[in-house]
């Protein structure tokens, strides 16, 4: 976590563990998760000492309401501004997925395209090679 005005920013491991909470809950319900279980749902992107670091932080940013914890067992309900981080993270990626679709379609090369144009142009060139040494053969 870091600074930025005065107002503190998650790191990517920290907005992971937000994520898979938010998205376990339905209706910002309280849940109850298993550590193993928070640990593949975010595809094991922090260990378990960093999650305890994550689930603190995010209770210290009133991202989520730590009810009960203990070695293995987290039950934490996902508060409004924490939802609304979540989604923006969200909505932030989905659109940099899509910018970056548009941009490999911009970049799409058609190789048959070029094939046929250059073997258009090819075949021009030989049949004018071949009008210049015709008419030079006449001529000499």
């Amino acid at each position: 976590m870091y600074q930025v005005r005065g107002e503190k920013v998650l790191d990517k491991k920290a907005y992971a563990v937000l994520e898979f909470i938010v998205n376990s809950s339905q209706d910002g319900d309280s849940i109850v998760l298993e550590k193993d279980e928070i640990l593949s749902g975010v595809d094991n992107a922090v260990d378990e000492e960093e999650l305890a670091y994550c689930i603190e932080d995010l209770s210290l940013n009133e991202m989520i309401a730590v009810k009960y914890s203990d070695e293995n067992l987290y039950v934490v309900t996902p508060l409004p501004k924490g939802r609304v981080a979540a989604e923006k993270k969200v909505r932030i990626s989905k659109l940099a997925e899509i910018e970056r679709k548009s941009l490999q379609e911009e970049l799409v090369i058609d190789y048959k395209k070029i094939a046929w144009v250059a073997g258009f142009f090819a075949f021009l060139g030989g049949m004018f090679a071949a009008a210049i040494a015709f008419i030079i053969a006449r001529i000499s």
